[in-house]
């Protein structure tokens, strides 16, 4: 699975998020293919979505399907904060029961134009 990012102006970095199930890993890679981020999940990764922020924004977010069971949403700095604080972080993880119950997550989108 995997979501592309899009670009407002030629200054934005274009992204390309990609999913593994096999080895439960998000990479994150611009637009040359360089690898910038690598994330280890608890569960295989089986959706991801791309949020459109607005133009201007520092920052991209994707949302991650785990397992069926956890929404991961994960943002990436273009640049690194002027304050040195971390450049990347699962900003929130929101479970939805477990597949021990039956329920899971099929798939989710972004129905809002600003975070």
């Amino acid at each position: 699975c995997g979501a592309f990012s899009y670009s407002y102006s030629s200054q934005e970095t274009l992204l390309l998020a990609l999913g593994s199930g096999n080895d439960k890993t998000v990479t994150i890679s611009n637009e040359v293919g360089d690898t910038l981020k690598q994330i280890d999940l608890a569960r295989p990764a089986l959706e991801i979505e791309y949020f459109a922020v607005e133009e201007g924004r520092e920052d991209v977010i994707f949302s991650i399907n785990s397992g069926g069971t956890s929404l991961l949403l994960y943002r990436h700095f273009y640049h690194e904060p002027d304050d040195n604080t971390q450049r990347y972080f699962l900003e929130e993880e929101i479970t939805f029961g477990s597949s021990n119950n039956g329920s899971s997550i099929v798939s989710h989108a972004w129905y809002n134009d600003k975070v």
